[in-house]
């Protein structure tokens, strides 16, 4: 089966218990949904306001009504590879429009100053085009904020099997997990530059770090 077609039904299939999952998840590990919303406006600055921010792999929403509720005044326009997901999303009400489509093969349009995504980056079959593509859609100067899963140096030592982690967690979809190590080369090969990387929450198998991008001139 293709790759992108078996995320989309993974996602599909999970979209009705995805958020009754995720948030009690993230709650323990030491942190919330409206901390996650505010790390990433950390990084949004009023020049920013002209254009709407893009999110992408919005899911049911759970983020972006965070987003919402912390900046009122942000417009936000959300993408995710499952209609499913979006349905979900479409029923929280805080998205001026929201796509369908695969990341890294969506085909972007104008110019944006802010992007961000939460728990996406992994699941992206090709990623350094989605870094380009990005990069494309931003004006210089632009950020795009992500956060992802890492695997801690246990599971890297014993050689597990990530797709196992997402047949247990994310119902089947499949997964392209990167070392630090990894994800920090990628970046370092892109139009980005690397402006922060923070570990957020507890310490577990797969650890959430926040990566802070810049395109540069």
């Amino acid at each position: 089966m293709n790759y992108n077609k078996e995320v989309r039904n993974a996602f599909d299939d999970w979209a009705a218990t995805y958020e009754k999952d995720v948030v009690p998840k993230l709650n323990l590990r030491g942190y919330s949904y409206d901390e996650l919303a505010a790390s990433i406006l950390s990084y949004y600055n009023e020049n920013m306001e002209s254009v709407p921010v893009l999110e992408l792999g919005v899911g049911t929403g759970v983020l972006g009504q965070r987003i919402k509720g912390l900046a009122p005044n942000v417009e936000i326009e959300g993408l995710d590879i499952s209609s499913e997901m979006l349905n979900k999303a479409k029923e929280k009400g805080v998205y001026k429009s929201l796509y369908l489509g695969s990341a890294d093969e969506y085909i972007y349009c104008g110019h944006r100053k802010f992007i961000y995504s939460a728990f996406m980056f992994h699941s992206v079959r090709n990623q350094e085009l989605l870094l380009s593509k990005i990069a494309d859609n931003l004006d210089e100067g632009g950020m795009f904020i992500f956060v992802d899963l890492i695997p801690n140096m246990k599971i890297l030592s014993a050689n597990a099997d990530f797709n196992a982690h997402s047949v247990q967690y994310e119902h089947g979809a499949p997964a392209m997990y990167k070392t630090c190590a990894e994800m920090i080369q990628l970046v370092e090969d892109s139009p980005f530059e690397l402006i922060e990387l923070r570990k957020l929450g507890i310490s577990k198998d797969y650890n959430h770090y926040l990566f802070a991008l810049k395109k540069e001139g």
